[in-house]
């Protein structure tokens, strides 16, 4: 399972907004923290989306418990 998974969204950031951004990825990557900033900011992008899907954690593993069986 890829963490990084993303539906086809574009979005443009103003320049103000960019700056911090990269700040932010520039600050994660020198406090050895990027993997962790990565799996945050998509969590914080789906929850500011309205995309976050409401399951519990027992959910989510039943789901994924049902696809490995699939698979094999």
């Amino acid at each position: 399972m890829n963490p990084f998974e993303t539906t086809g969204l574009q979005y443009s950031m103003g320049a103000t907004e960019a700056v911090d951004y990269l700040e932010a990825v520039v600050r994660a990557v020198r406090e050895k923290r990027l993997y962790g900033f990565m799996v945050q900011d998509a969590a914080e992008c789906a929850v500011q989306a309205g995309d976050w899907i409401g399951k519990t954690v027992e959910e989510i593993l039943e789901e994924e418990r049902v696809q490995r069986e699939a698979k094999d």
